[in-house]
């Protein structure tokens, strides 16, 4: 009987270790996923980081430049002033000056574009898109994706045009001259393969079934495993090692994400340190759990093997003891 109960106790306290990353990971998602706000407010504050700010200002100034033909503007205002009427020296004059006027407008607009993002209204502007990518996130995770982050031939992207028209937007609204010359841009960042929608579509499915109850379901069992055992100090020091091997597999796996996701994003042609401190943020609350619960596993430990029965433990319990009664003053008697 004893030896059953031995062994059911450890395939208990197995199946509960084996749950234990999944529950993080399903909290996790469920919170990050599934709750637009938790989302906004995990990734929002990353307006004000550099490396946001940078990778933003890059790709929105490639976009424009791929769309807004500065050489061809400047070709056409000269044009327009030669036919006006001038001798040939002024019009070749004007025409040495169409390259530098050309460069010194693109420079213009990339100046308009990055004062906007280090702005302090870009904070509300990074929101909008962040609350965005959530719902799209969220179509994607049910369908083929839509929104400002889209499923493509070549991957999952990020729609820069909807960053892109939100600054025009709010330059148009400061009155700056050259807001008018920012074209739409139907530009599509690609951030990752078709393997990134399909970790999404599990993420958010892991996080709705089972993100709720799952936790509830392994604090159970490894509650369980440890009453059914019959030396319950030692199914403790089980129970707490278990856990501590569960949680120190999912903190390696966050490293090796984080080694990951940098890798694509540079082969992607996307800033690594923009992806990682994003990919910072949105684990931050998953590692966080799993520190805790690492540390409560190793406090299990400990107190698993102080109530066992090892020469060594038995020994520390009896010194704290008698220390105790030294303590204890006498209490006179009446």
């Amino acid at each position: 009987m004893a030896t059953a109960r031995g062994v059911a106790s450890t395939a208990v306290i197995v199946v509960a270790a084996v749950l234990l990353p999944l529950s993080i990971v399903g909290g996790w998602a469920r919170t990050q996923l599934v709750d637009e706000d938790a989302f906004a407010a995990t990734l929002a504050p990353l307006s004000q980081t550099v490396e946001i700010q940078d990778a933003v200002i890059a790709a929105s100034t490639a976009a424009i430049d791929t769309r807004l033909d500065t050489a061809g503007l400047t070709s056409t205002v000269v044009d327009g002033l030669i036919d006006l009427g001038m001798g040939d020296r002024a019009a070749q004059a004007l025409r040495r000056l169409e390259g530098p006027a050309a460069t010194a407008l693109q420079q213009v607009v990339h100046g308009a574009v990055a004062d906007a993002v280090r702005s302090d209204a870009f904070g509300t502007v990074w929101e909008q898109v962040v609350r965005r990518s959530h719902q799209a996130l969220t179509v994607a995770a049910t369908s083929d994706g839509g929104g400002v982050v889209v499923q493509t031939a070549d991957g999952l992207g990020i729609q820069i045009g909807a960053i892109v028209a939100a600054v025009k937007d709010r330059l148009v609204a400061q009155g700056a001259p050259l807001a008018p010359f920012i074209p739409d841009v139907d530009h599509v960042l690609i951030i990752g393969s078709g393997d990134t929608l399909s970790a999404i579509r599990t993420g958010y499915a892991v996080g709705v079934a089972l993100g709720g109850w799952m936790p509830v379901v392994t604090a159970v069992l490894f509650i369980g495993g440890i009453v059914l055992a019959r030396r319950r100090a030692a199914a403790l020091t089980r129970a707490g090692i278990a856990a501590a091997v569960g949680t120190t597999i999912l903190l390696i796996a966050a490293l090796v994400g984080r080694v990951w996701v940098g890798a694509s994003a540079t082969a992607a042609g996307f800033s690594s340190a923009a992806a990682l401190a994003i990919y910072d943020r949105l684990i931050t609350g998953a590692v966080g759990t799993a520190l805790v619960v690492l540390i409560a596993a190793l406090v299990l430990v400990a107190a698993g093997w102080l109530a066992g029965a090892s020469p060594r433990a038995v020994e520390l319990r009896l010194r704290w003891a008698r220390r105790a009664d030294e303590k204890t003053p006498d209490v006179p008697t009446v």
